[in-house]
Parts: C-alpha cells; structure tokens; sequence
C-alpha cells in the first residue's frame, strides 16, 4: 500500500506546508471545512517572524 498524505486546513499553515511539499515532490491531499474562498478577513495581526517564516517558505 502507497503512503498518503491529508493536509486537514487550508488556513496559512496547511498551504504553507503545501507548498513545502510541492517543492520536495511528495503528493498529498488537502481538504477544508470550507467549500471556497472566506467572504471576510479572519487576519488580526502578524508577528515580524511570521512574516520573515513565510517570505523563506514562498520563494
């Protein structure tokens, strides 16, 4: 049997390690409760190592 991957949460965590996966080749599913794309913001704030964690991880 295949080893598989389920990503559960397409927040900025899970996409995040989406990506991380998509770089090393390595096939996984990601799933949300959530059907598409949210009508509002849940963002609040971000810390300055948050935003440094995610610029390393994008590009």
């Amino acid at each position: 049997m295949k080893n598989q991957l389920l990503i559960v949460g397409a927040g900025p965590t899970g996409l995040v390690l989406a990506i991380g996966l998509t770089k090393q080749g390595i096939p996984f599913r990601i799933i949300d409760k959530n059907k598409g794309l949210g009508e509002t913001s849940r963002f609040i704030g971000v810390q300055a190592r948050t935003l440094e964690f995610y610029a390393n991880s994008f590009f």
